[in-house]
């Protein structure tokens, strides 16, 4: 960055800084800790957009645009560590089951009224099934015999479940 973009960063910045703080503040209200954060982050978008572009034509609407985009993100983000931390590992996922699909088939149903069920699913339900239940294998295997995520296949077994517990009541 040349001496000149600097002198023009900081005159546009000491024009509209004030003016830009009280609009974050109003924007960040409840998280006023992170407010000195996203108003250094628009000085630094400024910054940069100065050294690559020049001065942007409409300097204070860019800035309060790049303030919206640089709020939103940050509530977003916000949401997505607070509402929906997401586990790195799928052993850590459990999918809730109303019901304890092996003990309702234990207390309810008969051997051949479950074979008379399967036989009425799809081939990747039964073989599904037929690894869990049957021959006791782990979903990571499961995953691997069928070419999806471990993720995806503890889905397939919970709406699998499910199915099968319609199928159960409607019988």
């Amino acid at each position: 960055m040349t001496e000149t973009e600097r002198k023009l960063c900081a005159k546009l910045w000491e024009e509209y800084e004030t003016d830009l703080r009280s609009a974050c503040r109003v924007r960040m209200h409840g998280c006023e800790e992170s407010i000195d954060d996203v108003i250094a982050d628009v000085y630094l978008a400024l910054c940069q957009h100065v050294a690559k572009e020049g001065s942007p034509i409409y300097p204070k609407g860019w800035l309060y645009g790049t303030l919206r985009n640089l709020t939103n993100q940050f509530f977003r983000s916000k949401y997505r560590q607070e509402n929906n931390i997401l586990s790195q590992s799928t052993d850590e996922i459990e999918l809730p089951c109303p019901n304890d699909f092996v003990e309702d088939v234990e207390n309810n149903f008969t051997i051949e009224e479950l074979s008379g069920i399967i036989s009425l699913l799809n081939t990747e339900e039964q073989t599904l099934v037929k690894r869990f239940y049957f021959d006791g294998w782990k979903i990571s295997k499961i995953a691997v015999h069928l070419g999806i995520s471990e993720s995806a296949t503890k889905q397939k077994l919970y709406r699998l479940r499910r199915k099968l517990l319609k199928l159960l009541k409607s019988k």
